[in-house]
This record gives structure tokens, sequence and C-alpha cells, in this order.
């Protein structure tokens, strides 16, 4: 095993013809053999420069990339079909500069693919000091959430001339979770049920619910009913001021997966639409719980803690039986005192009859009402940004 491993290492190390580099070495072979059939000197000439510069190129390019070593600094996390940054820190350990290098890098796929392909990365130094390290920065984009391994980097630079390739392979092992893929949020998940039964959304704290804690100028969407009549005639300008309340209990959402579904582009709808809405929900205030389709549900201050468990989720194959589970995290959520949102493919559908299904709120994305409330950028649009 480790001879075949030195053996494709050193396959990988071998110089390898450019385009350009194969029309020189078709001129070379040809003067080769009209100088061999007629004896002219500039035909030997013409033979020996050419064998020169293929040699010359080779080997000053094997020299360059001989010393280099390096190390590969990513974040620790970032959104799927978003463009992030890294870089490669090279040391140059050798005593002659090295010039035009090229690296080469793209991460193991993670699970069954979902979209896309994984995005290799691609960065170039035009030169690098001797006896010194340069930062070679790059920008790119992962496809494929969950845990994106790297193990090796690829280097090369066909210096001075153009006509050889020679390339390394170098053990680099890395990784960084890609949380899932994060659209726009066209209309808000209810949050809670008020009074009268009716599903309120996010909105702003209304007079008489919670605390007063002040006033403020009139902006566009405060309730009239909230105005500070009183001050009105005082101010200069005629200016309006609005009475601001503080919610006296922070309100709750429970989010709850349903993991059945039979393709792999609508599952991965269902995990976006959720990542999105827990990003939405905490930016109004919203304290938000996470069921995953098993195990426990997960509460967290932030939702980076809930992510990470969205990163790694996997689908599972309809079972046409009951989902007890669900029931039970239901059930759970609404003592709680959650509202249920059960965001699931084919969900609606699939269990219409069931009894916990009169009291959930439900987000079908193989609905026809789905588009109303979710939107991403086609992948074209990301690939052209």
């Amino acid at each position: 095993m480790p001879q075949m491993r030195r053996l494709r290492l050193a396959w990988s190390r071998r110089p390898r013809l450019t385009r350009n580099g194969l029309y020189v070495l078709t001129l070379t072979v040809m003067a080769a053999q009209v100088a061999f059939v007629t004896g002219n000197n500039l035909f030997w000439f013409l033979f020996s420069s050419g064998l020169a510069l293929l040699l010359s190129n080779a080997w000053l390019g094997w020299r360059g990339l001989r010393k280099l070593s390096l190390r590969r600094s990513l974040p620790q996390t970032a959104y799927a079909w978003e463009a992030f940054a890294g870089s490669y820190q090279v040391t140059n350990a050798g005593r002659l500069p090295a010039f035009y290098v090229i690296f080469e890098d793209a991460p193991g796929t993670p699970r069954p693919a979902g979209e896309g392909e994984a995005r290799p990365i691609f960065a170039f130094a035009a030169s690098i000091a001797p006896r010194s390290t340069a930062t070679v920065p790059f920008w790119t984009r992962l496809v494929q959430r969950g845990w994106n391994r790297f193990s090796r980097v690829r280097i090369s630079s066909d210096f001075p001339f153009g006509f050889f390739r020679v390339s390394r392979d170098l053990e680099l092992k890395d990784e960084i979770l890609v949380y899932p893929r994060v659209g726009r949020v066209l209309a808000s998940l209810p949050i809670e049920r008020a009074a009268d039964g009716q599903l309120v959304s996010v909105r702003r704290a209304q007079p008489g619910e919670d605390d007063f804690a002040g006033l403020h100028e009139w902006r566009p969407g405060d309730n009239p009913k909230a105005i500070h009549w009183r001050s009105w005639g005082r101010l200069p300008d005629d200016k309006i001021l609005v009475r601001e309340f503080e919610r006296t209990r922070v309100p709750r959402a429970c989010l709850l997966i349903d993991r059945e579904s039979r393709s792999d582009r609508r599952f991965e709808q269902v995990v976006s639409f959720t990542a999105a809405n827990l990003l939405d929900l905490h930016k109004h205030g919203v304290a938000t719980a996470l069921w995953a389709g098993s195990g426990e549900t997960l509460a967290a201050a932030v939702p980076e803690a809930l992510l990470t468990e969205l990163a790694t989720l996997q689908r599972q194959e309809p079972a046409g039986t009951p989902a007890a589970e669900l029931e039970r995290a239901i059930a759970e959520a609404v003592a709680v005192g959650d509202l249920p949102v059960v965001i699931g493919d084919g969900t609606r559908k699939r269990h219409r009859g069931a009894e916990w299904a009169k009291d959930v709120v439900l987000v079908d994305v193989a609905a026809a009402d789905f588009r109303g409330r979710y939107q991403v950028r086609p992948e074209r649009e990301v690939a052209r940004a």
C-alpha cells in the first residue's frame, strides 16, 4: 500500500505537456528528422534549441515547486451557495523564487448530492519570494450543506514558457461546516394564537397588552391608537409622538420537520425554508425551538446552534405509517405554550386525517401556495454573482 501511494504521488508530479508545449515538441521532432536526413546545421540548431526549451521549462517548474509548503485558512462555518473568503499561507524554503503558482482545491462530497456539484477552489500567486511566506487569498462557494472535508491541495506551475505544467499534491486536511441555503422569506410564519383563536404573525407590541416604555416619533406602521395626543401641539413642526410598549412575554415558536420525502430536491427546500425562518424569527425577537425529525426538541439563544442541527439532517423515505414521534413532539410544544409549525414535503396530504393536524400550522413545500412564502435565487443567477 505505501508503494502504491508513492507511485501515485510520483505520477502526480510528472510534467505534463500543455497545448503550446505539444506544438513545440512537434516542431522539435520534425526539425530532428529533417536534420538527420539532410545533415543541415540550421535544423540541428532548431532541434537543440527546442529540446533545451522543453527541458529547461520542466526543470524550472519542478525547481519552483520543490520547496513550497502551505497551510489552508478557512472559516469555521459558511452558508451554502454564498461566497466566503479563505487563504493559503505559502512558505518558500528554497533559495530561488517561485513564479506563476496555481492552487487547486475541492472538498469531498459530504453526502449524496442534492443540488449541483462541489465547486473547486482556484487561486493564483504571481511570485513567492525565497525564504519567505506569502498569503494567497481566494473566494469560493460551497453548494453542499454539512461537513465539507478537504484532504489535499494541488499546486502547479508552467513557468517560464508554458510548455510543461508541473504539479504536486500536498496532504492538507481541513473541514468547514456549511449551513443550509438561505433564501428570502416572503411571508413570516405565525408564532402565536390571539384570544379569538386567529393566528398572529410577527408584529409589534400593541397598547394594552404590554408595559409602557416611553415615547417615540411617529413611524409608518405604528398603531394609531397608541398616539400620545396630549403632547401634540406642544412640539415644533406639530410632531406626533407615539407611546412605545415592551412585551411582557417573549413570543415563542416551535418548528417541526417532517423528514419523510421522496425527493432530495424537495427535502433541501424543507431544510432551506426552515433555516431561513429560524433567522427571520430570531431577528424579530422570537424564541424559537426546533425538532429535527427525531430525539428531543432543541432550543437555543442563538440560531447558529439550531442551524448546526439542520446542516447534517438526512432525508427519510416515507414509511406509510402514523408519525408517532411527530405527534409526541407536537404535544410537547403545545404543553409549553408554543404554536407548532410542521414543515415537510407532502405532509399535508400524508397526514390529512390526523387529529393533531387540526392544531398545527402545516407548511408543505409541494403545495401550490409555497411559492408565495419563500423564494431562493436560481442557480444560474448565483453562478453569475
